[in-house]
């Protein structure tokens, strides 16, 4: 049975929530998290995450027999809900829905011009559209850079 990680995967910005994996005796727990900090639990089965406003975020652990292999890994990622991003400018961009499923939507009072890269910086698309279609993506999380008039916004788009 592959391990799962249980906990809300829409959390909201600087509230604490907890994480766990079923407990197996005479096993060690190695987390990761990117876009929080772990506030409690780390090396038990059963962890607390304090999530920053990073719009997306990630836990990975990693359990290890006490012989130190690895028996299993399991992820979880995280749509950390944000209204919206207000610019230099007091103009606000608003992306939405994250996660995303098929159309993530983009408001903004000025033109935008959309850019999605992968993690490994390989630009997917560009557009000045603000409804873009992503249903041909993968699963996974991705880098949208908007540029509005003088301000670049950057954000972490997780696609289900």
């Amino acid at each position: 049975m592959a391990a799962s990680i249980e906990g809300d995967e829409s959390v909201n910005p600087a509230n604490t929530h907890t994480y766990s994996i079923t407990e197996m005796e005479g096993f060690m727990y190695h987390w990761l998290v990117m876009g929080g900090e772990i506030t409690s639990g780390l090396g038990t089965e059963t962890i607390d995450i304090k999530w920053g406003e990073t719009m997306a975020g990630l836990i990975q652990v990693v359990i290890e027999t006490d012989q130190g292999c690895v028996s299993d890994t399991a992820h979880l990622s995280i749509a950390i809900n944000t209204v919206g991003i207000e610019g230099r400018s007091g103009h606000e961009i608003g992306i939405y829905p994250n996660p995303v499923q098929n159309i993530l939507h983009i408001s903004s009072s000025d033109r935008i011009h959309f850019s999605l890269t992968d993690l490994a910086g390989t630009t997917l698309m560009t557009t000045s559209d603000n409804q873009i279609d992503l249903s041909s993506l993968k699963e996974g999380i991705y880098i949208a850079v908007i540029r509005s008039n003088d301000r670049i916004t950057t954000q972490k788009i997780i696609k289900q």
